[in-house]
């Protein structure tokens, strides 16, 4: 293998594992933030004594929790995600891993 060879498989490399981490970064970060939500949701509703919206606060926050495990463990997180289909698959492979 030739040194530029070795260069630009390195490249791809980094390019790959670059935008996997943008990837992993942009998908942590968008759950958090949505069950951090939804937990402020929860409590505030408890606070002002709205039962039915505290009620509906814990079952999303609920779907949202499942959603993040059954990603986790399938491998593709946030298939609905509008910034997903931008990724490459091979960088949604990666932030699978």
């Amino acid at each position: 293998m030739t040194a530029a060879a070795v260069g630009r498989t390195l490249g791809r490399a980094l390019v790959v594992s670059a935008a996997g981490l943008a990837a992993a970064i942009h998908h942590i970060a968008t759950s958090a933030l949505v069950l951090f939500l939804a937990a402020d949701w929860f409590v505030v509703s408890v606070i002002a004594g709205h039962t039915g919206q505290a009620i509906t606060a814990a079952a999303v926050g609920t779907l949202l929790a499942a959603e993040g495990i059954r990603a986790d463990r399938v491998g593709r997180p946030f298939p609905h995600c509008p910034i997903c289909p931008l990724v490459r698959r091979g960088t949604r492979k990666e932030t699978a891993k």
